[in-house]
């Protein structure tokens, strides 16, 4: 993709005299034009398309579609079918929608590329926990990626901060739209929460980036002289050598360390001897970024490794939480496991309360190093004619428990590994060259 095509310019204005203005100035940098409601509502679908298209340029059809399937589905073939070139619609919406949309949407028009909104970049984590969302909005952007994937959709709309890891999930192919572009020189835009430079947000990965007001009503520089700096800025990313962006591997470490649930040091593990690196996952919830991170990914990979259970039993006590938060994600009932028997109330001595015989648990630990918390756990539940063939911890320490699990008919998954959380901290410029060193040799 050459740095045209890189950029879209929003034709936020109200008049078609307005917008073609606009695109006769700055044609020359841009490979898109976005049109919203604005314009839409103020002029026509069909005629502003008509005489866009008729400058032969590319359209962006800024609807945002969201309503029952048929709705949506008829809404964007009409757009198709008058020539847009990229129609959005909000993932929130489902699966059905999408799927059912981007189908009838290819049959009038092959080319025309549907992509979904995931987050506004308008919306901070405080604003996901007031609409009841629960996830982090980073976190929540990465789940509406993969559910646009899994429906058929040709890409997304997001912020730049989650750019590169909705790259990595949604593949090498997936048309990936970014607004919240705030050039350097342009210090007035404000009401986005999560920005960056176009320079920036070709380096993470997008396939084009949204901007407005940065150009088209800019104090100093007319339209024109705005739009080729974003062009110039867009060709010098493009020239600039090819980085390795952060695996989500690397950004669930980071939100681990700012949890404090990895630290590095010099601590005494309670076998007594001394390690550089500290795991406490019983801090996971004290940090909803971090957490909320922890359960899409445990979700993701019980998806992809295809595990069947009826239910979630967390292993007492640390795990708790985190099997609470998992039977949310997963929409599978909550398993309690007591340390010890109840003796009194409508259970008598049980330690485990509301099952059927032969229901499947998927066992919760936080953190794996010998097994034996786990395997405790499966022998209370196996005893109980419950069916324990998987268990899924937060962090395995491969000190073995994989291996003594699976002589006991039981196949330990894990969200991450000891080795997965190194090798992420060998990549940070704030870990000193003496600490990866010390990591090293202790992994050795």
């Amino acid at each position: 993709m050459n740095a045209q095509e890189k950029l879209t310019l929003a034709l936020d204005v109200k008049t078609l005299d307005e917008a073609l203005a606009l695109v006769q100035q700055t044609q020359e940098f841009v490979g898109y034009y976005k049109v919203g409601k604005e314009i839409l509502n103020a002029v026509g679908l069909p005629i502003v398309l008509k005489a866009l298209k008729g400058l032969g340029v590319k359209v962006f059809v800024d609807v945002k579609e969201m309503d029952i399937p048929n709705t949506v589905k008829n809404a964007v073939v009409a757009a198709a079918m008058h020539g847009a070139d990229i129609i959005n619609i909000h993932a929130s919406g489902g699966r059905k929608m999408m799927e059912e949309t981007v189908k009838a949407a290819k049959e009038v028009n092959p080319n025309v590329k549907i992509i979904a909104v995931s987050i506004l970049t308008s919306l901070n984590d405080n604003d996901m926990r007031d609409i009841g969302y629960m996830y982090s909005a980073e976190t929540m952007v990465w789940k509406l990626a993969q559910l646009a994937k899994d429906a058929g959709l040709d890409g997304l709309v997001c912020s730049p901060m989650e750019l590169n890891a909705v790259r990595q999930i949604m593949g090498d192919d997936a048309f990936i739209i970014t607004p919240g572009i705030k050039p350097e020189w342009d210090a007035k835009q404000s009401d986005q929460k999560r920005v960056t430079t176009p320079y920036d947000a070709v380096v993470n990965g997008c396939s084009s980036m949204v901007v407005g007001r940065s150009i088209t009503k800019h104090k100093e520089f007319s339209p024109y002289d705005a739009a080729r700096k974003v062009h110039e800025e867009i060709k010098q990313a493009l020239a600039a050598p090819k980085k390795t962006g952060q695996t989500l591997n690397d950004i669930f470490v980071e939100r681990l360390l700012e949890a404090g649930v990895v630290k590095t040091g010099s601590f005494k593990l309670k076998n007594g001897t001394l390690s550089p690196i500290y795991i406490n996952v019983r801090d996971l919830p004290t940090c909803h970024a971090a957490m909320s991170m922890a359960q899409f990914i445990m979700a993701r990979k019980i998806s992809e490794e295809q595990l069947e259970f009826d239910r979630v039993g967390g292993v007492p006590m640390g795990a708790l939480s985190i099997a609470n938060m998992l039977s949310i994600a997963t929409g599978k009932s909550i398993l309690t496991l007591r340390n010890e028997a109840k003796d009194h109330g409508l259970v008598g001595t049980k330690t485990v309360e509301s099952f059927t015989e032969g229901q499947k648990v998927l066992v919760i630990e936080d953190v794996a190093t010998s097994g034996g918390s786990i395997k405790e756990a499966v022998e209370k539940y196996r005893y109980l004619n419950l069916n324990t063939a998987d268990a899924f911890v937060v962090v395995d320490r491969e000190q073995g428990a994989t291996e003594m699990l699976a002589a006991e008919n039981i196949k330990l998954h894990s969200l991450i590994t000891l080795s997965d959380i190194v090798e992420a901290l060998y990549k940070r410029t704030d870990i000193s060259e003496k600490m990866k060193q010390t990591l090293r040799d202790y992994m050795a």
